[in-house]
């Protein structure tokens, strides 16, 4: 596990910054309910007469004057973004830096198989994700407690595993993707996410595009579909992964039999 020590304390600062970024605009956010808490009850009947654009977001199925409604809405645009543009960036690097930083003939001269490798740098990424995702967990729930207010830990729990797998697919899509490059394309990385996102509204907005739902992970982690349901969609999230990891596997295969450039 050498290579995937080196890409963790490689990358520990960079984490570190992130989960602090993310982790305390969700506490900010947390903290800052019992302050609007009255203006948000008014809310609710507003959202229902801004026609398409409450229904882009799912404004008008969610109670904006509770505090999971009001968090579901905050998740969704502090989360929801910060943890898989972290993980787009992290794996649009994971693979591709290697060229691009030309230290990829130095490490693949070592007696180890470049599957051997990869598996390595995508278990970072799976870990760092997971790492960034379970301190915004954390922070989230010293906010509630701070404010003393109650939630259904179940609901509030989904809403952060709903955006914690939409961040491992983005990565995944990334990581894969990388295999393909010469070096790192963060544009790209991002451009995914900003993809997926406006796709998900273009479904909500469009009867005639649901079918498109399969192609982005934001579909199963919509706030409104998870404290519905209770859960995310757990359909979507299976051919959401089975895709990307459809996509990683074949970056590993091409990148397998790449011609590095030194």
């Amino acid at each position: 596990m050498t290579v995937f020590a080196h890409e963790m304390s490689r990358g520990k600062k960079s984490l570190l910054a992130w989960s602090l970024s993310v982790g305390l605009m969700v506490l900010l956010m947390v903290v800052l309910y019992p302050e609007i808490k009255s203006s948000l009850e008014s809310m609710n009947a507003l959202m229902s007469t801004l026609g398409m654009f409450s229904k882009a977001f799912n404004l008008d199925m969610i109670d904006m004057g509770t505090m999971l409604g009001y968090y579901g809405i905050e998740c969704g645009n502090v989360l929801g973004f910060g943890g898989p543009l972290f993980a787009a960036l992290l794996g649009m690097a994971a693979v591709a830096k290697e060229e691009g930083g030309h230290t990829a003939e130095f490490l693949f001269s070592h007696p180890v198989k470049r599957t051997h490798v990869l598996l390595e740098k995508a278990l970072n990424l799976v870990a760092q994700i997971l790492i960034l995702n379970v301190a915004c967990f954390a922070l989230a729930l010293l906010g509630v407690a701070m404010i003393g207010e109650s939630v259904a830990f179940h609901d509030f729990a989904m809403l952060h595993i709903g955006y914690t797998l939409v961040a491992l697919q983005v990565g995944l899509y990334c990581f894969g993707i990388s295999c393909f490059l010469k070096r790192t394309s963060f544009g790209a990385g991002v451009g995914l996410v900003l993809g997926f996102y406006v796709l998900n509204l273009v479904i909500n907005m469009v009867r005639e595009a649901k079918p498109l739902k399969y192609l982005t992970p934001y579909a199963y982690a919509e706030p409104s579909l998870v404290l519905t349901r209770h859960q995310p969609d757990w359909m979507l999230v299976v051919i959401g992964m089975a895709l990307a990891l459809a996509v990683a596997s074949a970056g590993v295969v091409y990148y397998r039999r790449k011609d590095l450039a030194a």
